[in-house]
């Protein structure tokens, strides 16, 4: 099951920002900052309550052979995905908020994320190797009790930081 979430992340995140481009009718996303997104956290939030805040989004595209589909807004000039949700389409219920870092900002450097989540619990860890023609070039920082993870690609910035619905470790089972 941690394969699959994983993959979808990385998925989600590697399609959205590639298709920054496409054109767009939703209002003006770029001084959308990283405390609006945590106003935007699952949990609560729904589809209507997005709209509400933020208008029709740049793009839906529906996850395939899931109920699940990946909603984009984009920066004002289409240069690059600003905020995406990834939304089960029966309930409404938005399951994942990710926040992309754009150049210059406080965010795109590991320490200010750190200090700002500084009572979470991250465990760092790479994203495997899947492509066998591609190396992976992120390492994640999660702390899942909390529902945040904050992918940074090797050494360099933070691209995303994703929030999602806290969940309880996995215990072993005795047998």
């Amino acid at each position: 099951m941690g394969k699959i979430r994983l993959l979808i992340l990385i998925f989600f995140t590697v399609w959205l920002g590639a298709c920054a481009h496409l054109p767009s009718n939703a209002p003006d996303k770029k001084d959308l900052s990283l405390i609006d997104a945590e106003s935007l956290r699952p949990g609560k939030l729904n589809m209507a309550n997005l709209l509400e805040k933020l208008g029709m989004p740049d793009l839906t595209v529906p996850i395939k052979d899931s109920s699940l589909d990946a909603i984009a807004y984009f920066m004002s000039d289409k240069s690059a995905t600003r905020i995406s949700f990834l939304v089960d389409r029966v309930t409404g219920q938005v399951i994942k908020t990710v926040w992309f870092t754009q150049p210059g900002e406080l965010e795109t450097k590991l320490s200010a994320v750190l200090q700002r989540y500084s009572d979470a619990h991250f465990i760092k860890s790479r994203v495997p190797w899947t492509a066998g023609d591609a190396a992976p070039s992120i390492d994640l920082y999660e702390d899942l009790k909390r529902g945040l993870i904050v992918e940074q690609e090797y050494g360099r910035y933070i691209r995303s930081i994703t929030f999602q619905v806290p969940s309880e470790p996995q215990v072993a089972k005795k047998q």
